[in-house]
């Protein structure tokens, strides 16, 4: 007996929100996205407090910051270690997050509190409790600052507040733009490099102090070569 199978093909049916649901449900999502950004960005800056721990390990017990034949330094051991990571990527981290740990109260304390650690130990050895203070501040800042750019003007707002950022003058003077600033900024650097006191007084250096000075000048040197690429 032959027997007929009629195959059931179930139809699923889409009932849309109506305009107040379907409200709620984005600004739901555009909360999220809004709050992941804001972490996205704290993320930032402690990766680039991580990784200047880490250099200080590396200046510290290998043998050299710059990374001489004596000691490989982040960017040796970067380029050995995690060869996905470019070393001038890594110095951007670095750089935002150093300007935080400055804000926040600076030194290996304020390092601790960008990492979120309860602890921390102080250069003679003993461990003492990370200050709440640091805590509060390292929130604060990040309550406000949730990008690069507004990273930025906060630090220039806590230069400004130093006494180091440059006064209002009483005229209106033209606001320069970025490109505008760099230019200005590396002027002043090639006329220090310029002048024949800064060569005749390597001789002079401290070892360690040569090696510091050396590293800070590699990563220059990096970033330039990295922008003359991409002009080419």
């Amino acid at each position: 007996m032959k027997i007929n199978k009629t195959a059931a093909v179930a139809v699923k049916t889409t009932t849309m929100p109506t305009d107040r649901e379907a409200a709620e449900q984005i600004i739901s999502q555009y909360r999220t996205v809004v709050e992941s950004e804001k972490t996205c960005f704290k993320e930032r800056v402690k990766f680039g407090a991580m990784l200047i721990q880490w250099e200080q390990y590396l200046g510290e017990g290998r043998g050299g910051i710059g990374g001489t034949a004596n000691g490989e330094g982040l960017k040796g051991w970067l380029e050995k270690n995690c060869p996905a990571l470019p070393y001038t990527t890594a110095t951007g981290y670095k750089s935002m997050a150093e300007r935080v740990i400055k804000m926040i109260g600076g030194g290996r304390m304020a390092e601790a509190a960008l990492l979120e650690h309860e602890t921390v130990m102080q250069p003679n050895g003993e461990v003492v409790d990370v200050d709440s203070a640091m805590a509060q501040a390292r929130d604060n800042l990040f309550a406000n600052v949730d990008s690069r750019r507004k990273l930025e003007q906060a630090w220039f707002d806590f230069m400004k507040s130093q006494g180091v950022a440059p006064v209002k003058a009483q005229h209106p003077v033209k606001k320069l733009s970025k490109q505008e600033e760099s230019k200005v900024i590396w002027t002043g650097v090639m006329n220090i490099l310029d002048k024949s006191a800064v060569l005749d007084s390597v001789a002079l250096l401290p070892g360690n102090v040569a090696s510091a000075c050396l590293g800070r000048i590699t990563t220059l040197r990096d970033a330039l070569k990295q922008r003359v690429s991409e002009e080419a």
